[in-house]
């Protein structure tokens, strides 16, 4: 029922958003075809306040897979424009940002846990050090996989936070493979792309995290044990981390360990609206921060 609600919200919002964009000149500007891109702004702007209308109505305690936002939404289609959307939360990836602390010293328990992913995915460990020497605001290199300065052409590194992901692919050691998986191996295997976000609180929701960033959380974590936590919140999610002693093979110890790098709710929420008028596509990506009261705050958007 609450799918349908959404789905009847995310209906009105659409329509109001197309006799807005009349009323404010823009249809004869559709009518001769000059302004689509702008047509298709309007009606994903609509479609990503519906979904960040969803948000506010869901449980923030605790997310999962089960939850309404992360469920596929039916597209729609309204005077020749049809617009599809699809959520998910960011804290589900590992966030590359925390592995500096504010003052610039290295938060060991992070730089561990990117150590880790980077073995799930068959990279090499040490890029974390020129990750790190890339964010960094000193010239030093660190060792043995660091790179400063002198290690680019024409002297450049960039000793300051990622901006981009993107970004990650002119480090030194990164190479096309790493970043953007290897999608032809059997199984695939995923790239730092699809597993790192700038936008989180720190910390991995063990309900939405893919296996290879559960992997990360501590090295007692293992494939088969990754799976296992897979399973079992496919059915019954879990409420907080104290919760995955219901795992075989997880013991108190874990837990502790796991519970300065993971919890069972998320913050940051990637929201994608897609629209297509005679074959002419745009995407509106939004990232929403959710707080325990009141609305969503909008922290990134772009429209493509």
């Amino acid at each position: 029922m609450v799918l349908v609600a959404v789905v009847g919200l995310l209906g009105f919002l659409l329509t109001i958003s197309l006799q807005f964009a009349a009323d404010t000149g823009h249809a004869t500007a559709y009518l001769d075809g000059v302004q689509k891109r702008d047509k298709a702004y309007y009606v994903a702007r609509a479609v990503v306040e519906g979904s960040g209308a969803l948000l506010v109505m869901d449980d923030t305690s605790v997310d999962s897979l089960s939850d309404t936002w992360a469920k596929a939404f039916p597209s729609l289609t309204q005077e020749g424009i049809t617009v599809a959307a699809t959520i998910k939360d960011c804290d589900r990836w590992f966030n590359p940002l925390f592995l500096l602390r504010s003052a610039g010293e290295v938060d060991e328990d992070h730089l561990r846990q990117f150590e880790r992913l980077l073995r799930a995915i068959a990279a090499p460990p040490i890029f974390a050090d020129a990750l790190l020497d890339w964010m960094d605001s000193d010239r030093f290199p660190r060792r043995p996989g660091g790179a400063e300065r002198p290690d680019y052409e024409k002297a450049y590194c960039k000793d300051a936070p990622l901006d981009s992901l993107e970004e990650i692919l002119r480090i030194r050691g990164c190479t096309p493979e790493m970043y953007y998986g290897r999608p032809k191996e059997t199984p695939p295997v995923p790239g730092l792309s699809e597993l790192l976000t700038l936008y989180s609180g720190g910390k991995v929701n063990i309900n939405t995290a893919p296996r290879e960033v559960l992997e990360s959380l501590d090295s007692q974590v293992s494939p088969s044990l990754a799976y296992s936590i897979i399973s079992h919140r496919a059915s019954e999610p879990f409420s907080s981390v104290d919760e995955l002693k219901k795992i075989p093979g997880v013991d108190f110890d874990l837990i502790y360990r796991i519970k300065k790098l993971a919890q069972a709710r998320s913050e940051y929420f990637q929201i994608e609206a897609r629209t297509e008028e005679e074959n002419v596509r745009h995407t509106l990506r939004v990232i929403l921060k959710r707080s325990r009261q009141g609305q969503p705050r909008v922290v990134y958007s772009k429209m493509e």
